[in-house]
């Protein structure tokens, strides 16, 4: 067993009581400190995801992925600094990106290439016509501004090879029968 000797339970409560009321006090600053702070984040966060709820980002993670992924057409997406921050299978397929270029530069996935130039804003123009390799391929950026403040780019591109051939052979088919 243990035995205690010297101190009262009145005097324990005389002494804890007297500096209750300041623990108190700093329990009321830390509790106003913590419901500001939680207000000021909730706020921020609100203006970041522009009002949406959790179910609603949700559901536009899903619909941009099944649309990136559901087109036809390669979909670049180049942050203000030149990081490709998305890029979907047929972009990556036309300009022969490695798998791991999300994150990376554009210089450093690209080169120095006309495509990197495209990627980086360095080269300009409507329907760009651009060979790549075996490909004829024909890409346009757009710049992403939103409230004053440039957030990238998006590049587009079609592959327009079997157009180019089918072209040059209905030219030369066309040559023929006015010979």
């Amino acid at each position: 067993g243990i035995v205690s000797v010297g101190i009262l339970e009145g005097a324990l409560l005389e002494e804890v009581s007297g500096f209750l009321g300041a623990m108190a006090l700093y329990m009321a600053i830390a509790l106003g400190v913590g419901l500001v702070a939680s207000l000021l984040l909730a706020r921020r966060l609100k203006r970041q995801t522009f009002g949406l709820e959790l179910d609603e980002l949700a559901s536009l993670v899903h619909e941009r992925e099944a649309m990136l992924h559901g087109i036809r057409e390669g979909v670049v997406i180049v942050d203000p600094d030149d990081r490709i921050m998305l890029v979907n299978a047929e972009g990556r397929r036309l300009i022969d990106l490695p798998e791991d270029a999300e994150g990376r530069t554009v210089d450093e996935v690209a080169g120095s290439s006309r495509v990197a130039d495209l990627l980086a804003g360095r080269a300009a123009g409507e329907d760009l016509i651009l060979v790549h390799g075996e490909r004829v391929i024909v890409a346009n950026r757009m710049a992403v501004d939103r409230q004053g403040r440039h957030l990238g780019a998006v590049v587009t591109l079609r592959d327009r090879t079997e157009l180019e051939s089918l072209v040059r052979e209905l030219d030369s088919v066309r040559g023929l029968s006015d010979a």
